[in-house]
């Protein structure tokens, strides 16, 4: 039976190249501020994306200055790959996030269809 389950959130692959393949893409979408990809990727990395976000602003809500920084830092160390993309998120996005209420941090649009195998492709943008 396939009670709660939703294939639509998962990757047709092995568990490590799922966690490498989701850690690149975020790095990269954090590092230019959008990627292109297929739709199903763009579904999964948006949740992913989101989550974090969303786990950023209640620890920086939760704890004190200096606290919430190291927490940061620590946590950001586990999902993305470069240093320059942690420092970006830390420094340029998180407090732009702080400000706005938002549930979704991330838009999503529909672009064309890819030269060499027809698929489609959607654009996966930081909202700013």
């Amino acid at each position: 039976m396939r009670h709660k389950k939703n294939n639509l959130l998962q990757f047709e692959s092995g568990v490590q190249k799922q966690s490498l393949l989701m850690r690149n893409m975020l790095t990269s979408l954090i590092t230019y501020g959008y990627i292109t990809t297929t739709p199903k990727r763009a579904k999964v990395v948006k949740s992913e994306a989101n989550k974090l976000f969303n786990r950023l602003i209640r620890t920086v809500r939760e704890w004190g200055e200096k606290e919430w920084t190291r927490r940061c830092i620590a946590y950001v160390k586990t999902v993305l790959f470069t240093e320059t993309a942690g420092k970006k998120l830390i420094s340029e996005l998180l407090p732009k996030f702080l400000e706005t209420n938002s549930t979704s941090f991330m838009a999503d649009y529909k672009l064309w269809l890819r030269k060499w195998d027809a698929s489609e492709e959607v654009r996966l943008q930081i909202l700013s």
